[in-house]
């Protein structure tokens, strides 16, 4: 994130150091105990403006204040467990505000180096979605006919990425990968579920985290999905598609050196979830 301008306003500054101390890099000004916005590594992840007791720190940037609200433990973790992937939506597109909040909330997020360079294209033309979906449609008709190949098939068992290995490894998991993909073909749509939004996220940054900022950003939208009482939903098959379909990408207008880490549809509920689901429990060991 570029904030040209962070300036020390000596009118209300205490000097007390405070800035300094929670900065990453601990790089003070000369003369002063107050942090150096001019180090050359000062990544402007902006800890000196939140921390300031005295808000003597001065961003080109601001935005309006909002004032922190404590969240107990107990209401975060219902929102856990209540959040669940929707794939039957209503026929009513999501209003500008909501989307406007989905985009804020995906906002949010750390980010390795404090980098931030995730694009999201927000889907919401019926046309669109219906001229991606064919693409899409099309990207997979090509996979299967490689995926059929028995001798591809064996030069990707040695040579293909680890994904690629384990599934071609393990046959109950690629005839469901087959069978995904004929219901592409076949079924109405089992990409999108006619879901009136669909929110992608998309970067040409490699380093340092890439792929888990657009995942948390997406799993942001998720989350504020849910407190509006929208339903979303993660799809996988789209995600592939886009990153190495040039088609695709020329639908979306998305950059050929784009790689697309997520997407999320987001609706409104055909139907309401009444209760958690379980889960099984997660390994844990204590060292």
């Amino acid at each position: 994130m570029n904030y040209s301008q962070i300036k020390v306003d000596y009118s209300k500054c205490r000097d007390c150091g405070i800035c300094a101390d929670e900065c990453p890099n601990h790089k003070k000004k000369n003369g002063h105990s107050h942090v150096d916005h001019d180090y050359e590594f000062c990544d402007r992840c902006l800890h000196c403006y939140a921390v300031c007791p005295a808000n003597a720190i001065v961003v080109n940037e601001k935005e309006q204040a909002f004032k922190k609200i404590k969240v107990e433990p107990d209401s975060l973790t219902s929102l856990f467990m209540h959040r669940r992937s929707y794939r039957r939506f209503l026929d009513k597109p999501l209003s500008d505000i909501n989307i406007e909040k989905l985009i804020k909330a995906a906002t949010y997020i750390p980010s390795g180096g404090n980098d931030h360079r995730i694009n999201i294209t927000v889907l919401t033309a019926i046309e669109k979605r219906i001229e991606l979906l064919s693409a899409i449609v099309e990207y997979y008709a090509h996979i299967k006919k490689l995926l059929k190949n028995p001798l591809l098939r064996i030069v990707a068992k040695q040579f293909g990425d680890a994904k690629v290995k384990a599934t071609l490894k393990d046959p109950f998991y690629f005839k469901k990968i087959l069978k995904h993909i004929e219901d592409i073909k076949n079924v109405d749509d089992p990409v999108f579920y006619h879901a009136p939004s669909v929110f992608i996220f998309h970067t040409d940054r490699i380093m340092p985290t890439a792929k888990e900022d657009c995942i948390l950003s997406a799993y942001n939208v998720v989350l504020m999905s849910e407190t509006l009482g929208l339903g979303s939903c993660f799809v996988s098959l789209s995600q592939q598609a886009i990153t190495n379909s040039k088609k695709c990408k020329n639908i979306l207008s998305i950059p050929k050196s784009h790689r697309v880490e997520a997407v999320v549809i987001v609706g409104h509920p055909k139907r309401i979830y009444m209760r958690p689901a379980l889960r099984k429990a997660k390994q844990v060991e204590l060292v």
